[in-house]
């Protein structure tokens, strides 16, 4: 464009500029811009570990340029602009990190990690956790679980955390519709679940007093962090519990930017949306929300009896976080659900069976943590969850009613006086309360009767002392000290010293041994309930543990492991199951249906041995199996049966490969020779029927393999991916079995449901 000065001092424009013109300004202006570029070299590393990621795609938009890592994570990009721009960086598995970045005449290095950090220069400080980290320092079997493998592990149809559990070396499940587990013989209830250090009352969508229907996590795995499982020789600062301890870290929001995640599958809908809260970005905030339309899909497009049950559920996540000062830190979080099962589709029901199950759950934390010098941590914590369940029958009438509370305050100290010395102590008191309505149809009369009606509460203090002694460069690791309880119902006090000794006999090798003694006393049902007997004792168990690991590789290690859990003062009575004695059936009568006894004394024995490999690049996963025998005697009748969590053998394989940058397959298969089906039964002309002896009938082996696909698909400013999974590919029809005492009526039913088919489906996800 040409440009000319007329007479009065103004700038006019005359006529255009000739083509040739234009293209030698373009060129020179191309030329300055190549003069000023510099090159962006950098290195993409897992945040956690520190690994280098390979085959991820680092980008920036606006001036088409791209590239890939490689083997070591390095990537370069030239011929960079001087100006603002924003850096997009990602591969599947991963969230998309994008970053606004200042470039000015000097070439730039970059450290960019992927997962909960995102960016920081290289002359930043920063810590990386080992491959296989050791989450608490007396853990003696303890295994956890990162962001990208709880999203592979999670089902696509529902995005369920504990579903990922389930997969777990020497974790056992044979319910494709509850999310609860078992692990080394010993059910649910004698596992700890906590959220951020909180032991949770009720953390469930599910039915409440019936044992056929279903069962969901409440937690999106959108916003949990990691998750470790403790299944022996767990530490004392756990309580309450005999057999081990989930606890599920949840994360905080971007402190960075303003981020939003979506989610679509065949089961519901995902949203999850975070961002820093101010110009200081000092605090943060997440807000997750899930809704399903499952119960809609089943309605409108089947009819087949078996798909009777319906869950339906809707929950919301969110924290908090504030960091006033780097010595300061708070969060307050939030978890609150609602979920119905629906039995409307039922073809056979009788006046017992329920309808509608509904379940509303709350769960709010608050927590300081005080660095109060570089050696001593106190972290402070209140919390309450409520539980409500109520059942209603085909009539509307109730059969079910209650309201779970607990309120809790805890304070954590941990004091490292030097390198090899580090000492943790704390307390906690809780108060438990329950209200409870239970009324069965009597066919005889034609009324409802009362089964159980309370209402009580008691407060339950404990509180722990531990001491990790370290020498010889960190190769012997010494660990006492105990726990102390209390429940003031029964007045009783329980002390519980642990140890455990890890020694590193090659530095490959290490060998650890370790002691322990736990507790859990009853709950109000069975204090207070059907089968009630308000002077019950604490169950306890005594761990022995002996685990040798041998680290092939930086990433790769073997781990044998022998156990031995004494268990005694189990609750339990014959009299609340139906059976056969000399020749009749006896069972529990309405009017006086027989008390529950701490008479119950046995041991989960076994060992598990696992491979594992665990890297940021190409194959992930382990292979594991365990051997196990639950056995118990009841001290009333010297009755003596296998367990009702015993599971002989378990087999459980998981692996991720991440083929390209946008593609990765991953796969997990389990098998279980299953548990007893629970109670006094044989096979009689191929019928189960009564019999004397308990928990001699299996339910048929539990198998299934899932595999899935994710393909990333990246944008200018957004991220979609797709998730394709196949549900027991094999095809394997795997069954359950459920048993219900009606004492009202005097009646054991026993029934018989398929789980999963091979079911393929497909979701959605878009970050933004």
């Amino acid at each position: 464009m040409r440009i000319a000065k007329p007479r009065e001092g103004r700038l006019v424009f005359l006529r255009d500029p000739p083509p040739a013109f234009i293209e030698m300004v373009q060129e020179c202006m191309h030329f300055l811009i190549l003069l000023l570029a510099i090159t962006m070299h950098g290195r993409v590393l897992d945040s956690r570990t520190g690994e280098p990621v390979a085959k991820a795609t680092v980008a920036i938009r606006e001036l088409n340029l791209e590239t890939r890592t490689n083997d070591s994570g390095e990537f370069d990009l030239a011929e960079v602009p001087p100006g603002e721009i924003e850096l997009q960086v990602t591969t599947v598995g991963y969230s998309l990190v994008r970053r606004k970045i200042d470039v000015g005449d000097a070439p730039i290095e970059l450290e960019i990690l992927l997962g909960p950090a995102v960016l920081r220069r290289t002359d930043e400080v920063s810590v990386t956790e080992k491959v296989f980290l050791e989450p608490e320092p007396a853990a003696v079997s303890d295994h956890s679980l990162n962001q990208a493998e709880l999203k592979n592990l999670s089902s696509v149809l529902i995005d369920d955390p504990l579903r990922s559990v389930q997969a777990l070396p020497g974790v056992t499940t044979g319910d494709d519709f509850f999310a609860q587990f078992s692990a080394r013989g010993a059910g649910f209830r004698s596992i700890g679940y906590t959220t951020d250090g909180i032991l949770i009352y009720s953390p469930m969508h599910e039915v409440g007093d019936v044992n056929d229907g279903a069962s969901l996590s409440m937690l999106n795995g959108d916003v949990i962090d990691t998750v470790n499982l403790y299944t022996g020789g767990f530490p004392p600062k756990y309580g309450d519990r005999t057999a081990g301890y989930l606890n599920i870290v949840t994360r905080d929001g971007s402190h960075e930017r303003f981020t939003n995640t979506a989610t679509a599958s065949a089961s519901g809908l995902g949203w999850t949306n975070e961002g820093p809260i101010g110009k200081t970005r000092k605090s943060s905030w997440l807000f997750s929300a899930r809704k399903s339309y499952l119960d809609y899909l089943i309605r409108k497009l089947s009819d087949d009896p078996e798909s009777s049950l319906i869950l339906g559920f809707y929950d919301f996540f969110g924290k908090l976080s504030i960091e006033p000062t780097p010595r300061h830190q708070f969060r307050l979080n939030g978890n609150f659900g609602k979920s119905r099962v629906d039995q409307r589709r039922a073809r056979s029901f009788s006046a017992n069976d329920f309808l509608f199950g509904d379940s509303r759950t709350g769960v709010g934390i608050a927590d300081w943590l005080w660095i109060v010098k570089n050696n001593l941590t106190l972290e402070s914590a209140v919390s309450y969850d409520n539980a409500q369940l109520t059942n209603v029958n085909h009539d509307h009438a109730l059969l079910f009613d209650s309201d779970l509370k607990q309120v809790g305050i805890k304070q954590d100290l941990a004091y490292q006086p030097n390198v090899a010395n580090r000492i943790e102590s704390g307390y906690l008191v809780r108060r438990l309360s329950q209200t409870t309505n239970r009324r069965r149809f009597q066919f005889s009369s034609q009324q409802f009767r009362q089964t159980d009606l309370f209402s009580g509460a008691m407060w339950q203090p404990g509180a722990y002392l531990q001491h990790t002694i370290t020498g010889l460069n960190s190769r012997v690791a010494f660990t006492w000290g105990g726990r102390f309880e209390h429940l003031d119902l029964t007045g009783q006090n329980i002390w519980m010293p642990r140890g455990s000794l890890a020694i590193s006999v090659a530095p490959s090798t290490k060998v650890t041994l370790a002691y322990g003694q736990y507790s859990q006393f009853p709950n109000p049902t069975q204090f207070l309930g059907q089968f009630r007997n308000p002077n019950l004792q604490a169950e306890r168990a005594s761990h022995y543990t002996l685990s040798i690991e041998q680290t092939l590789n930086e990433r790769t290690r073997i781990r044998v492991e022998a156990y031995d859990r004494e268990d005694r003062n189990g609750i339990y009575s014959v009299d609340t199951e139906y059976r056969v004695l000399n020749g009749r059936t006896v069972g529990p009568a309405p009017a006086a249906p027989g008390r529950l006894q701490n008479n119950l004394r046995g041991h989960a024995r076994g060992i598990e041995i696992f491979i594992q490999r665990r890297s940021a690049n190409k194959l992930s996963g382990w292979v594991s199996y365990s051997y196990s025998v639950a056995r118990y005697r009841d001290a009333a009748t010297n009755l003596s049966f296998y367990g009702d969590y015993d599971q002989r053998h378990t087999f459980n394989v998981y692996a991720t490969y991440r083929l390209r940058p946008s593609l990765n397959v991953s796969a997990k298969f389990r098998y279980g020779s299953n548990f007893p089906i629970v109670g006094f039964l044989k096979y009689d002309g191929g019928r189960l029927v009564l019999s004397d002896q308990r928990n001699q009938v299996r339910m048929p082996v539990y198998s299934r393999l899932d595999v899935r696909a994710n393909k990333a698909f990246n944008f200018d400013q957004w991220k979609l991916t797709l998730y394709a999974e196949v549900l027991n590919v094999l095809a394997h029809r795997n069954i359950r079995y459920t048993t219900t005492v009606d004492t009202v009526n005097g009646r054991l039913s026993i029934n018989r449901d398929s789980m999963f088919p091979l079911l393929p489906i497909a979701g959605i996800r878009v970050e933004f």
